[in-house]
């Protein structure tokens, strides 16, 4: 009997021996930061979206009920999702042209919403729309597609068939193509939002006469994900003594310096996690304790961003202040 209570204490016992550590960097705000960089932050106490600094100070407010999905590149379009949706896709896909003065629903995705993303200009979005799984499963309709959508005129268009019914990713490329990141399948694509034409595929037989090869692809996919927005030439590893860094010349610094670490039972999270440069490279975004910090590359310096980092959106077109 006492063997058997040693073993169901176990793993309480083991998981009181976890410690997230503590940051041993000079700890401050972030009135150090000096960058034209932004994020999208919401404020969990006004229920309101805004866009700040990483300094923490505030600059525009913009809408209240509400969770971007997809935003141009001047901050004033945004595909939104209310923020009642338990599920992604169940709240409907929402519009503003004007920063959240004015939003409209596009009810033909009502619930059937799997991704979306913006043109740089805001004009169009590409969106996947799959069956609506709010219905009784005999009801169920699997007809996903690709749909290229006006978001002046509010008018849509299906572009071409979505190869499963999984979700998956859209990223927009250029003015006239957007990457297709499928969940299940392995080969990604590029398709012509005009045409619905797959123009290029890292699966062989969808491949034809002409096409980039695929150091390319590969590249075009990288440029489609946001936290290799900005890579500077600066090689980053993380680890539970937190971040060491290496300049293009070979030269290390342990940047984020973390004391204490120990991990509980099934304790498998990582201690720190990078989130990015900032655009001058003078600064580096991390994930601690489930919060955002700032840290300054030069003297170490570290502070937390705004409301914590925790609800933040960042697209791959952040917005820009100015700092003058």
């Amino acid at each position: 009997m006492r063997y058997f209570t040693l073993l169901f204490l176990l793993p309480f016992i083991l998981a009181g021996c976890y410690n997230p550590g503590t940051i041993k960097n000079a700890l401050t705000d972030t009135s150090f930061v000096n960058s034209s960089d932004a994020s999208y932050f919401y404020d969990e106490e006004d229920h309101y979206w805004y866009i700040a600094g990483f300094n923490g100070i505030k600059h525009k407010k913009l809408f209240a009920g509400y969770f971007p999905e997809a935003v141009s590149q001047d901050s004033m379009t945004f595909i939104l999702q209310k923020f009642s949706a338990s599920e992604v896709g169940e709240g409907g896909l929402y519009v503003t042209r004007d920063g959240g003065r004015t939003i409209r629903e596009v009810e033909w995705f009502h619930g059937r919403l799997v991704d979306v993303d913006l043109s740089p200009d805001g004009n169009y979005a590409v969106i996947v729309r799959h069956a609506d799984y709010t219905l009784p499963q005999d009801q169920w309709v699997e007809d996903p597609a690709i749909y290229l959508l006006n978001t002046d005129s509010l008018k849509f268009k299906k572009i071409t068939e979505y190869k499963e019914n999984n979700p998956g990713q859209l990223f927009w490329l250029d003015e006239k193509h957007v990457i297709v990141s499928y969940s299940h399948i392995i080969n990604d694509e590029i398709i012509n939002v005009e045409s619905g034409e797959t123009t290029f595929s890292s699966e062989e037989k969808y491949r034809k006469a002409g096409d980039p090869p695929l150091q390319k692809y590969k590249y075009w996919i990288s440029r489609s994900r946001r936290w290799n927005r900005y890579n500077c030439g600066i090689r980053h590893q993380e680890g539970d003594d937190g971040i060491i860094i290496e300049y293009p010349d070979g030269k290390k610094k342990h940047l984020v310096i973390i004391e204490g670490r120990k991990r509980g039972f099934h304790d498998y999270m990582q201690t720190v996690t990078f989130d990015g440069f900032t655009s001058d490279c003078r600064y580096l975004l991390f994930y601690f304790k489930q919060d955002l910090w700032v840290v300054e590359l030069r003297s170490g310096k570290v502070g937390s961003a705004p409301n914590g980092g925790w609800g933040r959106f960042d697209p791959w077109y952040p917005p820009k202040i100015n700092t003058k």
